[in-house]
């Protein structure tokens, strides 16, 4: 029913267009009138065609929008003012035919419906909302159902209002059934659409206008560079990484990561070399400190077991090409565009945190205790019961013993639901309407009580705002305040993977989640100077190590003819210079085109001429039709991506791309990503739980022994007891920030294998950290992590999970708060001295004191081999 190219025009109604439909108009006419000028018109030449299409368009719009000296022409006479500039140039007026139809279809494009319309007040959108307003929208979804929601104004509002997951075509039909879902049952919502759709553009000042033609402009200059594949080979800012014009103050990690490898090579004399002379300085750089990972993820280079190049684009050019000419920027380019540095971080928190509550819980409940005594003792002297005063009082304590727990339950919940806010506020109200039913000196404790209630309240209104709440606090060990879940993803579909747009929900929403970190606030010096690491993880690259890890015990005993090593990661910028290459090739091409088309504007041309004008376009198209079967580089989901698969494809000796995949770079990457948070948040440690403190509890293996490294005390029976072997047992501390040796025994009693007695190296998170405070300048030592305020000696403390997990000044406040906890199992009050060894846990920190916080730091830095034996499960390169 309803047709993109569709006219349904209004002539009675006062034109006023969307301004981004009447954008994406321009630009389909552009897209359709600018192949057909060049097709039909070679000689006019690409840029002069886009220059005329460009004008078109911009008569039709103003036709459209009723433009002074526009205003009284008729869309029909502006098609005829148009006439296909271009065309006529060329003395020639293809008005009938198959391109004329074009032609006229992307004309039809630039005119949208005109009209509004008045209801309730409130200006709405014209021909198109109509016609989904005249929708019967109880019918089930249909194809004229989907192009009235389509064609609505307000719909365009609302997806752009959407996560950048869900504004996506595969989101559309979803996106379609909740906007009917809130047209129907959310008419408050809809009203702000309403809104919305009759403020936009009617508050824009004549900057913002010439803003949105000078962006307009751009977008047409795009275009035209596009189409002239000067894209990435000239760039209208040169490649600096965050260090020139551009300071990267975006939602990614390029905001404050960089690039060791960019670096060396933008300081290098190199402006043109062969594929030969490339491969040879990019493997000098390893030399150099620089990570063949990088050169990997760029699609540059990959190396194999004995340090040699097996793969990349430099090593494919080398052999196939080897007499082509590549830049020093198309290098800088494709390392700068590895999808690494395009990834974004997003904070996993609660609302509010528990010292939030801690500090306002005390005189809270103390008041309202004094508060709830003292109307009980006036009740006594009310002897009729049934007179109102009294059965007032009544409600009002019933309120203040409720509000108390409710109250309390938020130290541990850190969420509210509305109707826990609204038992707050209805509490207050009944103590202010009732502050005349009290004596004088009464009334100065129920004001004081009704301020705690404003500060209660304040908090208690924040814990039900909507926030991304994480999802498995309650795993987390006891203590600290603020706890939060970093998540670093990659916004866009990988192409070539199983999966382009994957999304563990168990975990997160976002896409393709690289890496995520688990901590919290606690402290060293003073209480909330430290943010403390507990887990750190990468769901796809284990799920890869652990696929990897399987198939190595089945190919040890012969069960697979190939092993893990033979396997290839499919990597999606893995012809990203020969694209390059091909762009500039085709640019070449284009300007000595230009130049014959020049010569064709004052002389006939020669037919030597005309031939290499004939064998230029011919060159043009088969290279644009090699570009187009290349794979995309900047994350296009491809056909098929669809599909659905494991992202370890052993049938196909492949697995899927992720990036940063060897452990100790993305084990970095969570770990500069807090800096830079500690950094912007005044924190000065960086702290690290050890294995022993919470991890073994819960998962008694040795990679994860390997990985965290061990404390600096002994070791409780639980990690030691074992009968058939004797262990080593950290008393004397040897063991901090290392690991175990295991060994597989032959007993059917143990499935795995078993700690010994011998001390293996540093653990790989302890490494890591010393290699970033290496980089940073920044102190790698040990503290005393401590789990609540030291300065605060009255503990509640859990026994289960052996560390205090509130903290108070004054013995009555922690029994005050002890007494409203909903549960009390497993929880005791104690006084805890700052030396207790229960009230902090010695551990691996780095302290940022004197470091440059402006210094930005290298996704893939310099640093040594992690010397863990880990065959098992070691990543793939």
């Amino acid at each position: 029913m309803a047709d993109d190219n569709r006219v349904i025009l209004d002539y009675d109604e006062v034109a006023d267009l969307d301004d981004a439909k009447l954008e994406a108009a321009k630009k389909k006419f552009q897209e359709i009138a600018y192949p057909l000028v060049r097709d039909v018109t070679p000689v006019v030449g690409e840029a002069q065609s886009y220059k005329y299409a460009m004008q078109d368009a911009q008569t039709l719009a103003k036709a459209a929008r009723s433009e002074p000296g526009y205003d009284d022409m008729t869309p029909i006479e502006a098609l005829g003012y148009v006439g296909l500039t271009a065309l006529g140039v060329a003395g020639m007026t293809p008005l009938i035919g198959p391109a004329f139809k074009s032609a006229a279809k992307g004309i039809r494009a630039l005119m949208p419906n005109r009209g509004t319309r008045q209801s309730a007040g409130q200006t709405l959108p014209g021909a198109r909302a109509n016609e989904f307003d005249r929708m019967d929208l109880d019918t089930p979804m249909n194809d004229d159902l989907r192009a009235s929601i389509q064609n609505d104004p307000r719909f365009d509002i609302f997806v752009n209002g959407l996560p950048d997951y869900r504004r996506t075509p595969e989101s559309l039909e979803a996106n379609m059934v909740e906007y009917r879902n809130i047209y129907r049952n959310d008419p408050a919502r809809m009203a702000q659409f309403n809104e919305d759709y009759s403020l936009r553009g009617s508050t824009k000042s004549l900057t913002e206008e010439a803003a949105q033609a000078d962006k307009n402009q751009v977008d047409f200059d795009a275009k035209v560079i596009g189409n002239s594949s000067k894209a990435l080979t000239i760039p209208k800012e040169p490649l600096t990484f965050g260090k020139g014009l551009r300071q990267n103050k975006n939602d990614t990690v390029k905001e404050y990561l960089g690039s060791s490898a960019w670096d060396e090579v933008n300081r290098s004399g190199n402006a043109m070399g062969t594929p030969q002379e490339w491969l040879g300085f990019l493997k000098g750089l390893r030399q150099k400190g620089i990570k063949a990972e990088e050169l990997s993820d760029s699609g540059l280079l990959m190396f194999g077991k004995g340090g040699e190049p097996v793969g990349g684009d430099i090593f494919n050019l080398a052999k196939d090409n080897a007499k082509l000419k590549i830049s020093k920027s198309e290098i800088l380019a494709a390392l700068e565009s590895n999808p690494t540095f395009r990834m974004k971080t997003k904070d996993y928190r609660y609302p509010i945190n528990t010292d939030e509550v801690l500090n306002v819980y005390p005189n809270f409940a103390k008041l309202s205790r004094e508060v709830e005594s003292m109307i009980l003792k006036n009740t006594t002297d009310i002897s009729d019961v049934s007179a109102p005063t009294r059965s007032e009082f009544s409600k009002i304590t019933d309120s203040l013993n409720n509000d108390r727990i409710t109250f309390n339950d938020l130290a541990g919940s850190l969420s509210a639901k509305p109707n826990n806010l609204s038992s707050l506020e209805a509490t207050k109200v009944r103590l202010t309407n009732s502050l005349n039913n009290f004596k004088d000196n009464d009334k100065i404790l129920v004001r004081a009580l009704i301020d705690e209630y404003d500060k209660a309240i304040g908090i208690a209104s924040r814990a039900t705002e909507a926030t991304s709440m994480p999802r498995h606090k309650g795993t987390f060990p006891g203590g600290g305040t603020d706890y939060r879940e970093k998540v670093t993803y990659l916004n866009e579909a990988i192409p070539g993977n199983s999966v382009g747009m994957r999304i563990d929900s168990s975990h997160f929403n976002e896409p393709n989640a690289v890496t995520f970190v688990r901590y919290d606030t606690r402290g060293v010096d003073n209480y909330g100077d430290t943010y403390f690491m507990v887990e750190l993880q990468s769901d796809p690259h284990q799920s890869i190590t652990k696929s990897a890890s399987s198939h190595y015990k089945k190919f040890k005993k012969g069960e697979y003819e190939f092993s893990p090593v033979d396997m290839v990661r499919k990597n999606p910028n893995s012809k990203a210079i020969r694209t390059r290459v091909i762009k500039r090739e085709i640019d070449d091409l284009l300007t000595r085109q230009n130049e014959i088309q020049k010569n064709a504007m004052e002389r006939p041309l020669a037919p030597p001429e005309i031939d290499e004008l004939d064998s230029i376009m011919k060159s043009i198209k088969t290279k644009e039709r090699d570009l187009n079967r290349m794979p995309a580089t900047l994350g296009e989901a491809s056909s098929t991506q669809i599909s659905r698969g494991s992202t370890y494809d052993i049938d196909n000796k492949s697995y899927d791309f992720f990036p940063m995949g060897n452990e100790s770079t993305w084990v970095k990457a969570n770990i500069k990503g807090l800096i830079n948070d500690a950094r912007k948040n005044n924190k000065r440690y960086i702290a690290l739980a050890p294995a022993d403190f919470f991890q073994l509890t819960i998962n008694n293996k040795a990679k994860i022994e390997q990985f965290y490294g061990l404390g600096n005390k002994r070791l409780s029976d639980e990690f030691i007891n074992v009968d058939s072997m004797k262990n080593f047992n950290n008393a004397d501390g040897s063991g901090f920030g290392k690991y175990r040796k295991y060994k597989k025994v032959d007993d059917d009693s143990y499935s795995d294998s078993l700690p010994t007695e011998e001390l293996g190296g540093m653990a790989v998170v302890p490494k890591a950290m010393k290699d970033v405070a290496k980089e940073l300048g920044a102190t790698f030592t040990t503290k005393k992590v401590f789990h609540t305020d030291q300065n605060k000696l009255y503990k509640i403390y859990d026994n289960s999970k052996k560390v205090p997990a509130y903290a108070f000044s004054k013995k009555y406040e922690m029994e005050e708060f002890f007494a409203n906890l909903d549960r009390k199992s497993g929880l005791e009050m104690i006084k805890m001295e700052t030396d207790d060894p229960r009230n902090f846990v010695e551990s691996i920190v780095i302290d940022l004191q004197g470091t440059n916080k402006k210094a930005k730091m290298k996704a893939y830095k310099f640093g040594g081999f992690v010397q863990v034996d880990r065959s098992n499960f070691a990543p793939l390169f």
